[in-house]
């Protein structure tokens, strides 16, 4: 599929940077510009896999520029971005305890907790703020950051594509 190839091109673009600062500065800009754009897609008519794919096609295309036009250079050296030892395992440390947390979290959801719950919040929250269920009927939601995927499941039972 070709958005799998614009993906794993912008990833690329990325990588070839390198990991000087220049480079860990292009790569958070990138954060703004994908979640912006993103915002811009789902906002308009666009159809969203193509709007996506160009947009990874962009983003990839400033690593290019970024790479070859050796910004670095021109921006005085940027410090490299560092992360120490210690760092790193305090990191390691809260992942560890973050992913016992939810794995037990998750295993303790009923069925009906998972489904049914999710459901109702969800319908309450739409109502309240004056969107119909017949609104969502047959479109396409985006559940970004959807921890354990209850609320993903409950648009679907809404009828969301």
């Amino acid at each position: 599929m070709r958005h799998q190839l614009d993906s794993a091109e912008a990833i690329a673009a990325a990588a070839a940077m390198g990991d000087n600062g220049a480079a860990s500065l292009a790569r958070a800009q990138s954060v703004t510009a994908l979640f912006q754009g993103m915002e811009r897609i789902f906002a308009s008519n666009e159809e969203p896999v193509r709007a996506c794919n160009q947009l990874l096609r962009d983003v990839g295309g400033f690593f290019n520029f970024t790479r070859l036009d050796n910004i670095g250079e021109r921006a005085g050296r940027l410090p490299n971005v560092r992360v120490d030892r210690a760092e790193t395992e305090r990191a390691e440390q809260v992942e560890a305890v973050t992913g016992a947390h939810y794995g037990g979290l998750f295993a303790g959801f009923s069925p009906s907790s998972y489904r049914d719950e999710p459901v109702r919040l969800l319908t309450e929250r739409l109502e309240r703020n004056g969107i119909s269920l017949k609104e969502i009927a047959g479109r396409r939601v985006l559940d970004a950051g959807c921890g354990g995927g209850r609320y993903t499941i409950a648009w679907r039972l809404l009828g969301a594509a």
